[in-house]
């Protein structure tokens, strides 16, 4: 039936029996399992409660970093160059180090260099990325031998440092 101006009505009929109950509740409980793993996918549950040191001397790279760590619910530590992230390594536990390569007064491979050599360090083989735009393969090849276990290349997105501190942590 049609009229002009108020719509139309169908009918139709199926050819099925309606859901018992089981049927329902299980129709239901796969709903919501398969509804709680996509959430439980989105969240950063490896990372929550995790703590980085951030070692980089741009303050728009650490606002940019440290938001995208808060985001993960993980604690950081910032420093402005080498030095002071050897200090701050020394001084506290983290799970993770994250340097820029060219930071003043210890560069970001040298910076791997002294962790790596102990010092009576808790954790020397901590995984450390490095963060920098140079990924020339003799660049990267130095990084690596300075105890260096990865390069984040910047820029990277969210879902990039995500992955690479799951990697580590996760």
């Amino acid at each position: 039936d049609a009229e002009l101006g108020k719509g139309s009505v169908f009918t139709f009929t199926l050819p099925y029996s309606p859901a018992d109950a089981a049927d329902q509740k299980r129709v239901a409980d796969d709903f919501s399992t398969a509804h709680e793993k996509a959430v439980e996918s989105t969240k950063p549950h490896s990372l929550a409660g995790k703590k980085a040191l951030v070692v980089e001397d741009n303050d728009v790279n650490t606002m940019l970093l440290t938001l995208l760590l808060k985001k993960f619910d993980m604690s950081f530590v910032v420093a402005k160059d080498g030095a002071e992230g050897l200090s701050a390594y020394a001084s506290q536990p983290f799970d993770i180090v994250l340097t820029d390569i060219n930071v003043p007064k210890l560069t970001g491979d040298q910076l791997a260099q002294e962790i790596r050599k102990g010092h009576g360090f808790v954790d020397k083989k901590i995984p450390i990325i490095a963060l920098t735009a140079s990924i020339v393969q003799d660049d990267l090849d130095a990084y690596m031998k300075a105890g260096i276990n990865d390069v984040l290349v910047k820029p990277f997105s969210q879902e990039g440092l995500r992955t690479m501190l799951q990697k580590y942590l996760g």
